[in-house]
This record gives C-alpha cells, structure tokens and sequence, in this order.
C-alpha cells in the first residue's frame, strides 16, 4: 500500500515539473523566468497533494523515507549474486609411462685409439695412407647403415666412409683408405657419424704433409 502511494506521488511529481517546465520553456531554449516559476508551484503543489495524502492514510515521515530508501536499494543497488561453479579435481592417474631414449642415449659412440694415423702423423705428398679408428657403441642402439659423412676439413679423397654393423655396447675398427693433398701443409679432417636422420659422434684425422 505506502509503495503503491509513493509511486503515485513520485509519478505526480514528474509531471508537474515536466509539464511546469516545457509550458514555461521560452523561445531560446532555455528556461524562462515563468517556466521556473511554473517549476516551483509545481512543487508546491506536489508537496501539499502529498501531504493530505499521507495524512489520510496515517503514514509518518519516518515511514516515507524508510520506504523510499528501501526501494531505491533495490531498484539501483540490488544486484543478483552469481552462482559459484565448483571445481572438479580429476583423480590423478597412477600410471606412470616408460621413458623412451633420447637421441644422446640412443646413438653415441666413443673413440677407443687412433691405431694408424695419430695426430700430426707426417705423410708424403699424394701418398696414399690408411686411417684405422676403433671405436666401441655406448649407445641403447645397434649400428645398422651407419656411415662416416665430411663434417669440416679436407676430404683427402675420402667421400663416404662405412661403418660395420655393431650391436649396442660392441666394438669395431673403422678403416678408411686417404690420400695425402699434393702441397706441404697440415691438414685435418673431421667426420660424423650418419644414420637416416641422425647425426653423432665424430671422428678427426689430422697429418703432416711434408716431403723427405
């Protein structure tokens, strides 16, 4: 009942001044002396309308602005509450899966000795000379197509050089047969170990070209 009258008076209220103020508005667009004028006596008028309303009703001042309070919070502060989801925690899994090599521990290979060339070894020019290196496979797999590729250096006549078939943890000797550039001058090479798409590993020959 008091929403209901509240309502009506403050709807009361607009109109007279809305009315007060667009009967009273003068030519320029702003408002007149006797718009404002018609502005407050539609405030006074309000006042007084809600004044013998609220009498006939019984309803005390303290009531009005109990109410008005009330509907305003509502109307303008009151806002829904969002629903809260609540998190899910997925049991965690106690399977563990195999680690599986990675390329290091797959392909590798240790030099074991230079048994023909040793470093800076003095070769004659053009001379043709064996280089032997045995190695042994440190790696988890089998050597199956391995090859020796030029990495840096002078080929020395030496394209591809191939490498025995050797299971994980074996041993074998390298051989590649050379040939000694024709100039004096130290000379190296540097190879690597060639499989499909792996590369590892390498391999160096380094001489002395020096005539007698």
């Amino acid at each position: 009942m008091v929403f209901a009258i509240i309502g009506g008076i403050v709807v009361l209220f607009i109109g007279l001044v809305v009315g007060g103020y667009w009967l009273g508005q003068g030519n320029g667009g702003a408002m007149s002396f006797r718009g404002c004028g018609c502005v407050l006596g539609g405030i006074v008028i309000f006042a007084i309308i809600a004044g013998l309303l609220l009498s006939l009703v019984g309803v005390k001042p303290s009531v009005i602005v109990e109410s008005v309070s009330t509907l305003w919070q509502r109307l303008i502060y009151q806002t829904p509450t969002p629903e809260l989801t609540p998190l899910v925690m997925l049991p965690h899994s106690e399977a563990t899966a195999t680690p599986l090599p990675t390329p290091d521990q797959c392909w590798n290979a240790k030099l074991i000795t230079d048994e023909s060339t040793p470093e800076h070894t003095q070769v004659e020019p053009g001379t043709t000379f064996t280089t032997t290196w045995h190695v042994r496979n440190i790696g988890h797999c089998d050597w199956e197509g391995v090859e020796l590729h030029l990495l840096d250096g002078a080929s020395m006549e030496a394209k591809v050089i191939p490498v025995s078939n050797t299971r994980a943890g074996s041993e074998t000797k390298i051989i590649a047969q050379m040939i000694a550039p024709n100039q004096e001058g130290r000379y190296y090479s540097i190879w690597q170990y060639v499989t499909g798409n792996h590369k590892f590993g390498m391999l160096t020959v380094t001489i002395e070209v020096q005539a007698e």
